[in-house]
């Protein structure tokens, strides 16, 4: 803890307000479901992976806000039996979405600092599906699907130099989806949770560096 502490304050400066904040981040999201209300053996998964960027600028001191962006892929599927009959359903999907965020910067000391974030998002998407019942042949569907949703994570960032940081995340994803499939239309809801690591990117000059080469312009002046 005293080494942390005695590390300089580099930080604050990336953490300012008017500085602008960029990141590139790959994440991946899992979920699994098992019924056990009932005699029939059902049970579900899915598990997607995303890549994700952003641009925020910092509105006071280490608070940012800004839009984001990601393209997403996912696999799914689930198992039931039912008339001593095994059926299953297995579904492919991507999107790519606008994601919206406010993150805040706590506990900044040196090199490390912790963060909250806050996130939307809306999208478009696809999904391809088969089904199959027993032993008969699988049937293919495909559906577009209108995506939404947002997001609560916590975050840790390491500060490289004054400009890049390493980051990592995890946090809780809420989606909802409004699928159209063959003229008619149907809603699902998904809730997961998301790993997230990558790079975080920091522009901007400290204010005190600011003063610094005002003040040497105007005693070269002099």
């Amino acid at each position: 803890m005293l080494l942390v502490l005695a590390l300089p304050l580099g930080a604050w400066c990336q953490l300012e307000k008017g500085s602008y904040l960029g990141t590139a981040t790959a994440g991946l999201a899992f979920s699994t479901y098992k019924d056990l209300s009932s005699d029939d053996s059902y049970k579900s998964g899915n598990i997607n992976f995303s890549i994700n960027s952003g641009f925020g600028i910092f509105v006071i001191n280490k608070l940012a806000i800004g839009p984001g962006f990601s393209i997403n892929t996912g696999y799914s599927y689930s198992r039931d039996e039912e008339n001593f009959e095994e059926n299953k359903f297995y579904a492919t999907s991507y999107s790519v979405a606008l994601d919206p965020f406010v993150r805040y910067y706590f506990l900044s000391s040196g090199k490390f600092a912790l963060f909250g974030q806050v996130s939307g998002m809306v999208g478009y998407g696809q999904t391809f599906n088969k089904f199959t019942v027993g032993n008969n042949p699988g049937t293919k569907i495909t559906d577009d699907h209108f995506t939404f949703g947002g997001g609560l994570a916590a975050g840790f960032v390491y500060f490289i130099n004054s400009n890049i940081g390493i980051e990592t995340s995890l946090g809780y994803q809420y989606t909802g989806d409004q699928l159209k499939e063959q003229g008619s239309i149907s809603r699902d809801r998904n809730g997961q949770l998301a790993l997230n690591a990558g790079l975080s990117f920091y522009l901007g000059k400290c204010k005190k560096e600011e003063k610094e080469e005002k003040k040497e312009k105007e005693e070269k002046k002099e």
